[in-house]
């Protein structure tokens, strides 16, 4: 369902930490074309931040509790993390891992392991905050494009090319359970509430008849949601009061509270994937550019954009992460 150019990345894992920058705030006038800080360094590769800007002391910040938001570089294999304690916008990450292989989506569980989605490699890397090596590898995907995990630690993951989703109970390195969607969806982006139930975008219909669907803890049947939503919805998620939120295309980010089938808010934030702060106060996005956006939440009022000159981020995950909702009433 999605299309972009996609280019393979690859290296040695390494971290990095640049302290202290922040820019100037951003307005809502400047809204659309990225912050640049006139008096940052110059960046070798186009990308990352020079490894002699970088000081000893950020891993163990993350693993101390340090609030971060990742954000998924797909073309150079690299996760970004800012603080989400500023309140102006970072112009430079506080820390790096790099040596991925084209990330997609990207997640946070309860304990504020970071979870990967590697596209070509087929496989979800899982890593401890603060650390740089992966701790625990998913395998038995396809082509996997997201990932979302609940506090019980169930992991769920999208198969771009075998239209499928893969469920992971707790602790399991392969999948537990596999839900097949109809009509070639190629799905992009699921996810999963507390309560295990799976939401995701599809086709019902045709392949042209634009849904929402629901596979129900432990069924393997998909269910069209009755949502009424505004075209065609790409990426789903839940708020910590169980709002389900739908990423779409044409209409915006559109939010239903539990168990509703119409909308209380429809958003003019269009991407790929968000993620909210802990206490859902900041909304974060990751979409088709060189930046990151943040809003208030739920009123949606732009607060920063964040410069980080990609071209395409398809992941954002905050830690801690906002607990995921119970969307069914």
């Amino acid at each position: 369902m999605r299309s972009s150019v996609r280019v393979s990345a690859s290296g040695a894992l390494v971290a990095a930490f640049l302290a202290g920058a922040t820019g100037s705030p951003a307005s809502a006038a400047a809204h659309g074309a990225p912050l640049r800080a006139a008096s940052a360094p110059s960046r070798p590769d186009g990308n990352a931040p020079a490894r002699s800007w970088f000081a000893p002391g950020w891993s163990q910040a993350i693993a101390a509790g340090t609030d971060v938001v990742y954000l998924a570089e797909y073309a150079t294999g690299t996760i970004n993390i800012y603080s989400t304690k500023t309140k102006v916008a970072p112009t430079a990450p506080i820390g790096q891992i790099t040596g991925l292989v084209q990330p997609e989506g990207i997640a946070v569980d309860s304990h504020r392991n970071l979870y990967v989605a590697e596209e070509t490699n087929n496989d979800v890397k899982v890593f401890k905050p603060g650390t740089t090596t992966p701790t625990r590898i998913l395998t038995g995907l396809d082509a996997p494009l997201s990932v979302s995990v609940n506090r019980a630690g169930t992991v769920v993951v999208t198969n771009y090319l075998s239209d499928s989703i893969s469920v992971f109970a707790k602790g399991s390195l392969t999948p537990t359970q596999t839900l097949h969607t109809p009509h070639q969806n190629q799905p992009d982006y699921a996810a999963i509430d507390d309560a295990g139930d799976v939401v995701i975008p599809c086709y019902f219909g045709n392949e042209y008849s634009f849904d929402v669907g629901e596979f129900v803890a432990g069924s393997d049947t998909l269910t069209e949601l009755a949502v009424d939503f505004g075209g065609r919805p790409q990426g789903v998620s839940f708020d910590s009061a169980g709002d389900l939120l739908i990423l779409d295309r044409d209409a915006g980010l559109q939010i239903y509270p539990p168990g509703q089938s119409t909308a209380s808010q429809t958003l003019p934030i269009f991407a790929y994937e968000v993620a909210l702060t802990k206490n859902d106060a900041y909304l974060y996005t990751a979409s088709n550019g060189d930046f990151m956006d943040r809003y208030t939440y739920p009123g949606g009022v732009f607060d920063y954009q964040v410069n980080d000159p990609a071209q395409a981020h398809y992941g954002v995950a905050t830690s801690p992460a906002a607990p995921l909702g119970t969307w069914h009433s």
